[in-house]
């Protein structure tokens, strides 16, 4: 099973599970958490966004990766494997 969000705090960083997730992270809290980021981006407190992408045989990876500055710095990065034959043969094509 692939976790796709973590949330962490500093008295415990374990894997918020997908319930959890969803009563945390309700549409108005997403929706002013990226309102946030944009504005800080846009005000310069925030560096760009870093991207690093290889290809790989027949797929490519991709890693994202920022920062952003709440009521401390925060840092976070994604992952994602991309390998579009692979639903030829019955196995998934993306993994984040």
């Amino acid at each position: 099973m692939a976790i796709r969000c973590v949330l962490t705090n500093e008295a415990d960083a374990a894997p918020v599970r997908r319930r959890r997730r969803e009563k945390l992270l309700t549409p108005d809290v997403c929706i002013a958490a990226v309102e946030d980021a944009f504005r800080q981006r846009a005000e310069g407190t925030v560096p760009p966004p870093g991207i690093l992408g290889m290809h790989a045989g027949e797929g490519s990876f991709h890693v994202m990766a920022g920062f952003l500055t709440l009521d401390r710095p925060y840092f976070a990065a994604k992952l994602n494997a991309d390998f579009p034959d692979n639903a030829t043969v019955g196995r998934p094509s993306r993994a984040r």
